[in-house]
């Protein structure tokens, strides 16, 4: 039995307690007949009335109430989770740059300035480096090469690199993990290089002379939570055969390059980040294929939310693009998936094929892109393919849900509109089985369980208000 059926249960008991507690408690299955002289009173006296009103009132307050506890319950129109509190600060000690080359240096006791605290390098006891303020000047703030002992670099304050020297920097380097450390002000805020293995969760990497971090033929590593944001160039820059990698819920945000960028690297995983606002791009692929980008959030960058440049056979679903001046765009790329996305307020077309060909776009949702609004316009369609054959449906016969085409479905009333949709370009190409609307993608509707309790508080004070104003107080 759940808080919100024992709070329902409490509303409606109320209720009916507001009535002389005779009728019916759903609720306990229980009928109680009125009273002989309830039925048979005509009238009350002005102390029986005085009293009825009282009780009126209490009940209407101890409604609202309720009512007004409930709206807790709302956190957003998504959310079911109140947020976590924020960090709490850290007290951090100056330290002098920090160089190990080999397993052999995380001993203390022969290197006293590697800034190891304890651990023997064992994956139940890995060496720990943490609570260090460390400039980096006049060399990379932190170094670490040519180890495979495990080691955990934590609530570091590493800055000050300027155009030359890293926060942090990896070199062939495996079973690491970077946790809580502030790495700005620096060329890259943390730079791995030919790595296996690491992980880096929950870092900051602002405002940075070019990456907020970057991985260089580094594979099967895994980046979360991680903020990289305010960077001159990348938040995020994956290049050169960084294959297997996993980049999840990071913030790459008012960059002055992009967000994410993958370069001739493979097999990746991005998803659930946040990258908007930033000058050009969203998220770009250049020369990567078989790359899956889900459930990232992509808007108000200034060219293109999604961008593939060069790329082929990458899975692009689930993520939104909005108010960007491109939602998705396609520069010579082919063969990619794209899904269930939603793309809205693009000042241009939410999609754009500029060249390529082989590509299938389905059970999108596209509206009020490239100016246009509810009613169809041919001036303002919502895409554009110049490309070579691409399909605008899936195999089985589903194409898109554009806004401003959503009528008529009268042929065979299968949720697909009768005429198709004409997408403009050179291509000539054609969404043949537009959907009457969205199937996936449109913002959730709150469970029942989070809205009952405000619509029953404010049925049940109307109610009760109105039978009031209905007997005469004398």
């Amino acid at each position: 039995m759940d808080d919100n059926y024992l709070l329902r249960r409490e509303i409606v008991k109320a209720f009916f307690s507001a009535e002389g507690g005779k009728d019916l408690i759903p609720e306990e299955g229980m009928y109680r007949a009125r009273t002989m002289a309830e039925i048979d009173r005509g009238t009350s006296g002005p102390r029986e009335r005085k009293g009825h009103r009282s009780r009126v009132v209490i009940v209407a307050l101890f409604v609202a109430l309720l009512f007004a506890a409930s709206l807790s319950l709302l956190v957003g129109p998504w959310s079911n989770v109140l947020p976590a509190p924020a960090p709490a600060g850290i007290s951090y000690t100056s330290h002098v740059n920090i160089s190990i080359n080999g397993n052999a240096q995380f001993d203390n006791s022969l290197y006293p300035n590697n800034g190891v605290v304890s651990g023997n390098g064992t994956v139940s006891n890995p060496y720990i480096i943490e609570g260090w303020n460390i400039s980096a000047a006049g060399a990379h703030g932190i170094r670490i090469q040519n180890t495979n002992a495990y080691f955990i670099v934590r609530d570091c304050y590493v800055h000050s690199g300027g155009t030359l020297y890293n926060g942090i920097y990896l070199f062939r380097s495996a079973n690491g993990t970077l946790t809580n450390n502030n790495c700005s002000n620096n060329k890259y805020g943390i730079n791995l290089e030919l790595l296996k293995g690491d992980t880096l969760t929950n870092n900051t990497c602002s405002s940075n002379t070019q990456y907020g971090i970057r991985l260089y033929g580094s594979e099967r590593n895994t980046l979360s939570g991680n903020n990289c944001s305010s960077n001159v160039l990348h938040g995020i820059s994956v290049r050169t055969t960084s294959n297997n990698n996993t980049l999840s819920g990071n913030n790459c945000s008012s960059n002055g390059d992009l967000g994410i960028y993958l370069g001739t690297s493979s097999r990746n995983i991005v998803s659930n980040n946040t990258c908007s606002s930033n000058t050009q791009y969203g998220i770009r692929l250049y020369t990567s294929g078989i790359n899956t980008l889900s459930n990232n959030t992509c808007s108000s960058n200034g060219i293109h939310g999604i961008y593939l440049d060069s790329s082929t056979g990458n899975t692009v679903s689930n993520n939104t693009c909005s108010n960007d001046l491109y939602g998705i765009y396609l520069l010579a790329s082919g063969s990619n998936r794209i899904s269930r996305n939603q793309v809205y307020n693009s000042t241009s077309y939410g999609i754009d094929i500029f060249s390529g060909f082989n590509n299938r776009i389905w059970n999108n949702t596209f509206y009020h892109n490239n100016g246009s609004g509810d009613a169809y316009d041919q001036a303002k369609n919502q895409a554009h393919d110049s490309g070579g054959i691409n399909w605008w449906n899936s195999t089985n016969g589903y194409g898109n849900y554009w806004a401003d085409w959503t009528i008529p479905d009268v042929a065979y009333r299968f949720e697909i509109v009768d005429l198709p949709y004409n997408i403009t370009g050179t291509a000539g190409a054609k969404d043949y089985y537009p959907l009457t609307s969205p199937k996936v993608g449109a913002p959730p509707i709150p469970e029942f369980s989070e809205i009952v309790i405000p619509i029953v508080g404010l049925m049940m004070i109307a109610l009760i208000l109105g039978r009031a104003r209905k007997k005469p107080l004398c």
